[in-house]
């Protein structure tokens, strides 16, 4: 059900980019698609692009040479945070929807990726390489104004969502190695539910240790309106 509403977004952005822009020119490589309340966000060629759901009204809301990208609109849509390397490295940044000024929320040495907002719509959860830990990092959330970043007590982690309640976060340990395709084995990326309040853990895929030779990635969870995990697999 996932997949085939990402290739319906990626059909729209692909079918009528074409259209909106001066030169006609085919698009390809539109990435990173978000919808909310009947827009589309995207990143292409390294700069933010709106469109609406029908595939009109195409504009572009960036116009820099460094990369924006995953851009996520925030859960009342009236703002994007999207990670960009205009300093450097990747920060967050954030923006209004309908376009402007952007602002920079983390101010950090190394990449920070945007994952998603929270359910509350005032703090962003975003993967990184900081913190002390030697082969990985947790998760961060930082406010949307820009105060110093929170560190979730998952141990290393590499993506994740929190739940529209606010109270479980799934997530994956170790991130999707693409040169890896069709990996089978020990170190395939896992779902993981963490409850944020009880600070407990449940794994839910490749759980059979016995059967590890056969464990593939899933990988990238996202919590439906419905109250279930979609995800990326190999299976």
């Amino acid at each position: 059900m996932h997949s085939r509403k990402l290739f319906v977004i990626f059909a729209i952005v692909g079918l009528f980019l074409p259209v909106s822009f001066a030169k006609g020119e085919v698009i390809k490589f539109a990435r990173f698609p978000h919808i909310c309340q009947g827009s589309i966000v995207f990143s292409y060629h390294g700069d933010l692009w709106l469109i609406d759901e029908d595939g009109s009204g195409a504009r572009q809301l960036t116009d820099h040479r460094a990369r924006d990208e995953y851009p996520r609109f925030s859960p009342d849509g009236k703002m994007i945070a999207f990670s960009s390397d205009r300093l450097g490295n990747n920060d967050i940044w954030v923006m209004p929807a309908a376009g402007g000024e952007v602002r920079q929320v983390t101010f950090h040495t190394t990449d920070d990726t945007m994952l998603y907002w929270t359910p509350e719509g005032n703090r962003i959860l975003f993967a990184t390489s900081r913190g002390s830990m030697q082969w990985g990092s947790p998760l961060y959330t930082v406010s949307v104004e820009g105060d110093i970043p929170v560190p979730l007590e998952t141990g290393m982690a590499a993506c994740g969502m929190i739940s529209p309640e606010g109270g479980r976060l799934a997530f994956n340990r170790v991130g999707y190695r693409h040169p890896k395709k069709n990996y089978r084995g020990s170190s395939a990326a896992n779902i993981w539910v963490m409850d944020l309040r009880r600070k407990s853990f449940k794994k839910l895929t490749n759980v059979v240790l016995g059967e590890y030779k056969e464990h593939c990635h899933d990988a990238y969870p996202m919590w439906g309106a419905d109250g279930k995990i979609y995800f990326m697999s190999e299976r």
